[in-house]
């Protein structure tokens, strides 16, 4: 603009064309100072929104810092994890009452319970137009009604001790499932932790079964010990302990398919004595890639050998079974 003023006064006062462009140069620089002024206003309205916003925000930031300071988060996670432990231990009835029964008992009982307003207000009904007709056979219709009211309200009442019964059944069911599995757990509880002491020399203590036959800590050093803070080897080791326990207890066979792959030798020869020792009251059937770890070299032949061990190798069975198969054909 400045630039415009300083073409204008240098222009002769007769020279009016070179005037009139000044004059358009002068009211264009105007037009953007004014433009550039207008810039700047809507500029400093936008900054104090934002600076009120970021004021709003840091408040609310600052009040929800305060209230997460008094939020016990570990308190509540404690708490969580209680329950969740206390769920594990109730386990699902064996009979369970289906939802379906309940349900239409209690459609019964509605069912019930409408006849007999149905009814109720019949008697009501039949009681007005006898005061105005009067007679036996009004007289009639109040005995039977009285009567049709009575045997729904025993209909209602049987109908309740039924659902009162089949509660007590289930609750009865839950009750006997959940002491069963708890004395199941103390019965197993002993005999495992024993075996599992002598594998490892006495290294870890009592061990916990819940009502599940869950395994929720073991004793090692003194205090109780989460399961899983144990080696992968030592886990093969105590599961395969265990179910060899749990069939010998239930006179039942048990099948291992290889889990032991990450015991050491020591360990694993007094597994297959343990194996051999259960195999006098059970069958046990293994399934593996590594036959030394349990049959001895004399053993390895495929006989029967003596009345309690046999090896089979799935191997040779299945090209022999190809072969016969191969020459039906040709």
């Amino acid at each position: 603009m400045k630039k415009a003023q300083a073409q204008l006064t240098a222009l002769s006062p007769g020279d009016e064309e070179s005037v009139l462009e000044a004059r358009k140069l002068l009211d264009k620089a105007e037009a953007r100072r004014a433009e550039a002024e207008a810039a700047q206003e809507r500029a400093q309205n936008d900054l104090r929104k934002a600076e009120n916003s970021a004021a709003t925000i840091e408040g609310q930031l600052m009040l929800r810092k305060e209230a997460a300071a008094k939020c016990d988060e570990a308190g509540a996670r404690a708490a969580v994890a209680q329950v969740q432990a206390e769920l594990k231990l109730a386990p699902p009835p064996q009979f369970a009452i289906k939802d379906e029964d309940l349900a239409l008992a209690r459609l019964q009982l509605d069912e019930a319970r409408a006849a007999l307003e149905r009814i109720e207000d019949e008697i009501h009904a039949k009681r007005g137009a006898l005061q105005h007709v009067g007679g036996d056979v009004a007289k009639q219709h109040a005995a039977d009604a009285q009567e049709a009211l009575r045997a729904e309200r025993e209909r209602e009442q049987n109908i309740q001790n039924e659902y009162a019964a089949l509660e007590l059944l289930r609750k009865t069911l839950l009750e006997a499932e959940r002491e069963e599995g708890v004395h199941l757990g103390r019965a197993l509880g002993s005999p495992i932790a024993k075996r599992f002491g002598e594998l490892t020399q006495g290294k870890y203590g009592e061990m916990n079964l819940g009502p599940n036959l869950d395994t929720p800590s073991i004793a090692a050093a003194g205090a109780p010990r989460d399961l899983r803070a144990l080696s992968v080897g030592t886990r093969e080791q105590l599961s395969t302990i265990f179910r060899l326990t749990l069939a010998e207890y239930l006179h039942s066979a048990v099948m291992l398919d290889d889990q032991l792959t990450q015991t050491d030798i020591h360990r694993m020869a007094w597994l297959r004595d343990l194996i051999r020792e259960v195999t006098g009251n059970i069958q046990v059937i293994v399934f593996t890639c590594r036959p030394s770890d349990y049959l001895l070299p004399e053993e390895m032949q495929g006989a029967a050998i003596g009345a309690a061990v046999r090896s089979i190798d799935l191997a040779q069975a299945i090209d022999r079974t190809h072969l016969r198969m191969r020459s039906k054909f040709e």
